[in-house]
């Protein structure tokens, strides 16, 4: 699993020319962690089947069976699988410039601005997935992104826009967020410095001249962002390198461990049994072997 706080996703794109993505993806590696990452695109996150725990610019929930969020441009996200859980997902990225078509209404046009990442992301229950057949629309998109036939990049024009339509109609007033208070310009740096320096002596101190903020307040708003503490955040950030080291089977858990940070290998072992559910030497030989999953 990349570890990014940018994803340039535009170079995923399957059809040329068609600002979309779409795949299937099951995930059952217990604490597999996304480190907190951004893109240019909207993303639909669709829980098929099992649980899912998205954070995505300062609201936190486990998404079950038939649960959806979609996460404007350029807010902050999050994805956590739960211990013990296998999880089938179906992810839609797309620029909102799919939805806008030549001579636009007025009305059009301030329909979608409900995907500004100024607001709070949009939360679906089941009912609501279900009453808008968010699950066959998916699967028709995934099977266009997989033919790839005459037309297809306008079928998947057509049922993605009518996927977003009908969930944007279901969708209530926003939830509270931190969405709009110029906070998450703040903490854009605060994440690169981690991605960068997450092997060394990290402190929240150390983060917070470059986020202008005072150590309670920086506590309050880290745990907003990501659901976590800032000493849980970095556990889990290194945690999740550290399985991707090992994944190599020359690596030593030794080596996996000092490159993330950790120079006592018994605390190591603590926290990666903590967050993965299991040792890592069982880990490895249960998952070493498997291909990295896509970053929702």
């Amino acid at each position: 699993m990349e570890q990014v706080f940018y994803e340039n996703w535009v170079d995923k794109q399957p059809i040329a020319g068609l600002p979309a993505e779409c795949f299937a993806l099951e995930d059952s590696r217990a604490g597999v962690f996304a480190a907190s990452h951004w893109h240019s695109a909207a993303e639909l996150i669709y829980v098929r089947q099992g649980r899912y725990q998205v954070l995505a610019n300062g609201v936190s929930r486990i998404l079950e069976e038939g649960e959806a969020v979609l996460i404007h441009p350029g807010q902050i996200h999050t994805t956590i699988c739960p211990p013990k859980v296998r999880a089938l997902l179906a992810v839609l990225k797309f620029d909102p410039g799919l939805l806008r078509f030549a001579g636009e209404t007025p009305e059009e046009a301030e329909f979608l601005r409900r995907l500004d990442g100024e607001l709070p992301p949009h939360w679906f229950s089941a009912g609501i997935t279900e009453a808008c057949g968010l699950e066959a629309l998916l699967s028709g998109v995934l099977r266009e992104m997989e033919e790839r036939r005459e037309g297809s990049a306008l079928a998947v024009r057509l049922l993605a826009g009518e996927a977003v339509l009908r969930l944007l109609r279901h969708s209530g007033p926003p939830e509270p967020g931190l969405a709009g208070s110029g906070l998450a310009n703040r903490f854009y740096p605060v994440f690169r410095y981690l991605e960068e320096h997450f092997a060394e002596p990290v402190t929240a101190a150390d983060l917070l001249p470059l986020c202008n903020l005072s150590y309670s307040r920086f506590a309050v708003l880290f745990r907003q962002f990501t659901g976590c503490s800032f000493t849980d955040y970095l556990n889990r950030y290194r945690i999740a390198k550290a399985q991707q080291l090992l994944r190599d089977p020359e690596m030593p858990v030794s080596r996996a461990a000092e490159l993330c940070g950790f120079l006592d290998v018994c605390y190591f072992d603590r926290l990666f049994r903590k967050y993965a559910g299991t040792a890592p030497s069982v880990w490895r030989k249960r998952e070493g072997g498997a291909a990295d999953p896509a970053v929702p």
